[in-house]
């Protein structure tokens, strides 16, 4: 394993001045071609694209001309090679705070060979080195195997180094498991936590269980050098898109592991403080003394301005919580004046989350200001999701919907809430409208025509059913069930029952079509006003046959009275009702007695009834399908 590298002198583009946060150690373990040089490729990506949260800045010239030369190669459109980092790398990590990094590669070909010849003393003294010059080891896990399925080529190295832990003390070494190439896991992703995990333990089970039975605090976190659109669609780089994606979440972990040292840092302080006081109370009783100089103590620390406010916690002296209160009230107020510059919600929470990590005892002591800073930031972002509102509106930008969604979401009852609701409703009602026009717009002339004003219904019972009322919704509900049996061709079980306004009811018949055939002939039934039928008939008929009901006079000289007609996609409505005749009889033989019908127009009335159309079905019809006029 490499020993760390001095420093070298900073280099212009670098920021000046002092370093300002302790060096987190970090050791890289993994096995050749693991995707070690691409990990740190996109490090060195991050040092020029500050798209993200936090951006990496080189402390070295070594670093620096590292990181430019990774970033070359990338732009000439080639992957990095396979090599092994010769030296320490040096670089700060800027987000919301700052941490300088040491970034080594431990020497995991001496270690095997160290095994392979026997000598498992040096290969303990290589692991005891690892830990003794790390706070942070990054197991790295090659991501190209996910999907074909194949256990991780290094898991045993790895669990070689791991079981040489036994021996070394590890009491503040964290483990992270990095997956590498992320953007090759297609058919099985990897982008939370527990999905990583899920493939480790299923690849390199010995792995996962070592670090699950002996509690080993760890991080899991899968990267890419290529993001979402640098690839084409065979998994090919597109080098000018390559964005970095993950390494947040590795960000987090370098800052949280910086906040824990610092705290053990303070704590081994105040614990050598304690055994300085403790001798002082031991040989001169002087409790008092010794209480203040901890009060004293824990009160630099908190007022030392470079002391990170998320650090200070645990047992504050009585005496002390002012002063933390105090220090808490001025980062709530450069908080609350960022929230206000924030753009978007995403600032907003990015801002909040700078206090997530309070321990108990702080966040009792601030609560008030915690609490009003919530609420200001809660303010902020109900502001933002309404001026989101208000452009889609006003831009008819068409992501309307999705800003009020956003808005309702997260304030239902919010200051604009009714507002948004009212906008709401409006485009619902505009829509629904529209929708209606549009059923009742597409004309039924046809067999094709009434199959697609089915799906107009089904499709606006779907988008608008809850916006009617019961009975409404039932009555479309039926009309498109029974226009979709209307398409089938079926049987239809009718009934003649009267034929009206006749002058001589003993010499009129009825005769009945369907597409010019004559299907049934009635000439007898009595002598009354109105002819009382009851003749039953089965028609077989389907939507885009024509029905022709005729009545017929025989007395003299047989001739045609009226004509009722159905031409429609809906023609057995004809046999199921009261109808009218759509036409009058002329008589070419009046010479011989005649009548012309079309002049006189009797009020003839013929009546149908048919048992698979009842009232309820006509009336869905009528008002849904033909005419259509409920619409």
């Amino acid at each position: 394993m490499l020993a760390e590298t001095k420093p070298q002198t900073p280099d212009p583009n670098t920021p000046d001045g002092p370093m300002t946060s302790r060096r987190l150690r970090v050791q890289m373990v993994g096995g050749s071609g693991v995707g070690k040089t691409c990990f740190v490729a996109g490090l060195a990506l991050l040092n020029e694209r500050t798209g993200g949260h936090s951006f990496v800045l080189p402390t070295d010239n070594a670093t620096k001309a590292m990181f430019d030369s990774l970033r070359a190669t990338l732009e000439n459109g080639q992957w990095p090679e396979k090599s092994n980092l010769l030296s320490s790398l040096s670089f700060a990590i800027q987000g919301q705070q700052r941490i300088d990094v040491v970034l080594t590669d431990f020497a995991g070909e001496h270690f095997l060979e160290s095994m392979k010849r026997g000598d498992e003393s040096e290969a303990a003294r290589q692991v005891q080195r690892l830990v003794d010059e790390a706070d942070l080891l990054v197991v790295m896990l090659d991501g190209s195997l996910v999907d074909a399925g194949e256990p991780f080529a290094d898991a045993p190295l790895i669990q070689a180094v791991f079981q040489r832990f036994e021996a070394a003390s590890t009491d503040n070494l964290e483990i992270m498991v990095l997956l590498t190439k992320r953007d090759l896991c297609v058919t099985t992703p990897v982008a939370t936590e527990r999905q990583l995990k899920r493939i480790v333990a299923q690849r390199a089970p010995d792995l996962e269980r070592y670090l699950r039975e002996r509690n080993v605090p760890t991080h899991w976190v899968a990267v890419t050098v290529c993001g979402p659109d640098a690839t084409t669609e065979w998994g090919a780089p597109i080098y000018q898109r390559l964005a970095p994606e993950g390494y947040e979440r590795f960000f987090d972990v370098v800052f949280a592991h910086g906040v824990a040292g610092r705290r053990q840092a303070h704590k081994r302080f105040l614990f050598k403080a304690m055994l300085v006081v403790i001798v002082v109370l031991l040989t001169a009783g002087g409790w008092h003394q010794w209480r203040q100089h901890r009060i004293i103590s824990e009160g630099e620390f908190i007022a030392d301005p470079q002391t990170d406010v998320t650090a200070i916690g645990g047992t504050i002296a009585p005496e002390n919580r002012t002063a933390v209160r105090e220090r808490y009230e001025r980062e709530f107020r450069q908080a609350k004046e960022a929230i206000d510059r924030s753009g978007n919600v995403a600032a907003v929470a990015l801002e909040l989350a700078r206090f997530d990590r309070l321990d108990e005892a702080t966040e009792v002591i601030v609560a008030d200001g915690l609490r009003d800073l919530r609420r200001h930031a809660d303010r902020r972002q109900e502001r933002l999701l309404f001026n989101a509102v208000i452009d889609a509106e006003s831009q008819h930008s068409g992501g309307l919907d999705q800003a009020i969604k956003r808005y309702l979401d997260r304030h239902p009852n919010g200051e604009h809430a009714e507002q948004v609701r009212a906008m709401l409703g409006n485009i619902r009602q505009a829509r629904y409208l529209t929708a209606r026009g549009q059923v009742k717009a597409s004309p039924v002339t046809s067999r094709t025509a009434l199959a697609k004003r089915v799906d107009a219904i089904g499709e606006f019972l779907k988008v608008h059913g809850d916006a009617l009322e019961t009975d409404e919704k039932t009555a479309i509900t039926r009309a498109r069930d029974v226009a979709a049996e209307l398409l089938q061709t079926r049987q239809y079980r009718c009934k003649l029952i009267r034929s009206a306004r006749l002058d001589l009811p003993r010499h009129h018949g009825v005769e009945i079509r369907i597409d010019g055939q004559t299907i049934a002939n009635f000439d007898d039934s009595g002598k009354v006003r109105e002819k009382n039928w009851n003749r039953n008939l089965t028609v077989t008929w389907q939507a885009g046959q024509a029905i022709q009901v005729k009545l017929v006079n025989y007395s003299g000289s047989n001739q045609d009275m009226a004509y009722f007609e159905n031409v429609s996609p809906v023609a057995i409505v004809l046999l199921a009702e009261k109808s009218e005749p759509s036409r009058y009889a002329t008589n070419p033989n009046r010479v011989f007695g005649g009548t012309d019908f079309t002049q006189t127009r009797p009020g003839f009335r013929i009546e149908f009834s048919c048992q698979e159309l009842p009232p309820d079905k006509l009336a869905a019809i009528h008002d849904y399908i033909l005419p259509g006029d409920a619409w």
